[in-house]
């Protein structure tokens, strides 16, 4: 049993999609093996109502700005530095609703989900929502409350109904153990509420991913929805340990003279090179040995050379002949 899963996403066509349809999808696979170990497989989803091209390319921007903060924080686990992502992309859309002339009326919710080793994690503001289906039943995690259950964050007034409402919002988190053919879909809340659960659960558990999104789509237009239509699908498949590679083979080569060291086309000019690469040695040689033989030669002559022998003092003079030499001077 391997430590890590291997997933297969399924996304909604954009030739299929309403005209009125502005829902955000982004996804990030780490190419690195440090970044895939530590930091996981990063999902976004982005319901928009009453949107525009606007505020998706606003969402586009905000989605991105998440997936930056996310990948480059290394100072937390995975669902705090989640949930510090969704919070800074919050803020980020807090601060430019004027600038980007975004109605009161318009709402952006964001669900984001990271696959790490045998676990999910998962972090959302507003009604976007995610659920795991697994044996013919389906979860919609983080849970929401029990309608008697008041949430304690409610009266600290800091959970927002969408994004970019309020300056401080804290998301709902949840992480849990992932097994062997769940199924994970990323939905908007008006998209499931369109198709129905029975038909999302029955998707997601017979279907591909990809074939899954596809079948939605075409359930959603006819039962004519509109809107938003936000929709990402994940299979949740084994590693296999261990993987098999391709066994090198020998290249045979395709000419007979391959390998063989290149000749001239020029006839004899490869005997002519070799002869004059020949002479050029011996020339070489010859000049040492001439040379070494006059530097013998004019050895043997200096050492018949006579030379005078050198003079040693046979007698010390005294010390007070050589004073008395020195006054007389």
């Amino acid at each position: 049993m391997t430590n890590r899963f291997a997933t297969r996403i399924g996304l909604p066509s954009a030739e299929e999609r309403p005209a009125d349809a502005f829902d955000v999808v982004a996804f990030h696979d780490p190419a690195v093996g440090a970044q895939a170990r530590t930091k996981g497989s990063l999902f976004l989803l982005a319901q928009l109502t009453g949107g525009n091209p606007r505020l998706a390319r606003a969402a586009s921007e905000v989605l991105e700005a998440i997936r930056t903060d996310y990948y480059y924080d290394l100072s937390a686990g995975v669902l705090v530095a989640l949930s510090k992502a969704l919070s800074a992309g919050n803020r980020r859309l807090y601060h430019g609703r004027r600038r980007l002339a975004i109605p009161h009326r318009s709402g952006v919710s964001i669900v984001a989900m990271v696959v790490l080793g045998r676990e999910a994690h998962v972090a959302k503001l507003g009604p976007a929502s995610a659920v795991v289906v697994r044996d013919g039943r389906m979860y919609e995690v983080p849970p929401p409350p029990a309608v008697t259950e008041e949430d304690p964050r409610i009266r600290r007034r800091r959970v927002a109904a969408s994004l970019g409402e309020a300056l401080e919002v804290e998301p709902y988190t949840w992480h849990g153990a992932l097994a062997t053919g769940d199924r994970i879909g990323l939905v908007s809340r008006h998209f499931a509420q369109t198709v129905g659960v029975d038909e999302l659960k029955r998707s997601l558990a017979e279907m591909r991913p990809s074939q899954a999104v596809e079948h939605l789509q075409q359930v959603f237009a006819i039962r004519g929805g509109t809107g938003s239509d936000g929709m990402l699908a994940i299979e949740i498949d084994q590693l296999a340990a261990t993987a098999s590679t391709h066994h090198l083979e020998p290249v045979r080569p395709a000419e007979p003279f391959a390998g063989l060291p290149d000749q001239s086309p020029v006839p004899l000019a490869d005997a002519i090179g070799r002869g004059l690469h020949h002479a050029g040695d011996a020339a070489e040689g010859a000049r040492t040995a001439i040379g070494h033989g006059v530097l013998t030669l004019l050895s043997w002559i200096l050492a018949f050379v006579p030379r005078r022998p050198a003079e040693y003092p046979r007698s010390i003079p005294r010390t007070s002949d050589l004073e008395h030499g020195r006054r007389r001077r």
